[in-house]
């Protein structure tokens, strides 16, 4: 990776300028726009498109990857996890919310159409044909 070689020293040739927003800054806040963003003082960014970004990255874990790599010049991983670190650091996330909590195996479409063909089979059709 060049950005990694420039770090490194690899090839002493090479310069990096790179605005980042440190790790230790609030992802999500203002200031870690700002300082991965140069040009966000200038006019030159839309301030109301990224902040927007940054509120869908904080309330959907799917967006989030893609707003730290694109926006604040973060490595990340492309994967995206269930629930981020700090719902599973203090234990299970699920039991701090309310409702029951399950997952049907086989959708209803799938349980009519077992019935089906099992009924098929008894009265000996070979060809079923479903109505989709």
């Amino acid at each position: 990776m060049l950005i990694d070689d420039v770090k490194t020293g690899v090839d002493p040739l090479a310069k990096l300028f790179l605005w980042q927003a440190p790790d230790t800054l609030d992802p999500f806040s203002e200031a870690a726009v700002r300082a991965a963003n140069p040009g966000y003082d200038c006019g030159f960014i839309n301030r109301h498109e990224l902040l927007r970004m940054a509120a869908d990255g904080k309330r959907l874990s799917s967006a989030e990857a893609s707003y730290r790599n694109l926006n604040l010049n973060q490595r990340v991983s492309p994967d995206v996890p269930v629930y981020r670190r700090e719902q599973t650091e203090n234990g299970d996330p699920l039991k701090s919310r309310p409702g029951r909590w399950g997952y049907r195996l086989r959708p209803p479409e799938a349980d009519r159409m077992a019935a089906a063909v099992r009924r098929a089979e008894r009265q000996g059709i070979e060809n079923l044909r479903t109505n989709s």
